[in-house]
């Protein structure tokens, strides 16, 4: 719905930045599709949690393909529950992840936000009911079944 402040929206809103670029990259207009899918960053991201989910060969060319990720076939829901979380903890950690740059000058490298993601989901997945008992080491290994 285009409410995320990137630079382009920001822009549209009549709220002046001196540069469009994203941050990360510097190469494309800062928008959400580009951000979450677009940017040199999230497309590194996106190429190791779709691994590490068991998604092969999955590109992500604006940000509704990212939030499907998780109706890839032949998956189990259980799968597909914990890969939608991974999603929603990935693209909260992408913005994160500009905003640090942005606000604190902190450069943040994909493997760094990939492991802030497997914490991450690891702690909401192990305090859900659903957990089955998982240790950290396998299900940053996404041994789920």
């Amino acid at each position: 719905m285009d409410r995320i402040p990137t630079k382009v929206a920001l822009t549209k809103r009549n709220i002046f930045t001196e540069d469009i670029r994203c941050v990360l990259c510097e190469e494309g207009e800062e928008t959400v599709d580009h951000v979450f899918s677009g940017c040199g960053i999230s497309t590194g991201v996106w190429d190791i949690v779709s691994k590490w989910c068991g998604i092969s060969n999955y590109f992500t060319f604006s940000l509704k393909d990212v939030m499907e990720l998780h109706n890839v076939q032949g998956m189990s829901t259980t799968h597909k529950e914990i890969v939608r979380g991974v999603i929603i903890a990935s693209c909260w950690r992408l913005w994160k992840a500009r905003n640090e740059l942005i606000f604190e000058n902190k450069v943040v490298k994909v493997v760094e936000i990939v492991a802030d993601i497997k914490a991450l989901t690891y702690l909401w997945y192990s305090n859900s009911n659903n957990s089955k008992g998982l240790d950290r080491e396998n299900w940053c290994k996404l041994y789920l079944m």
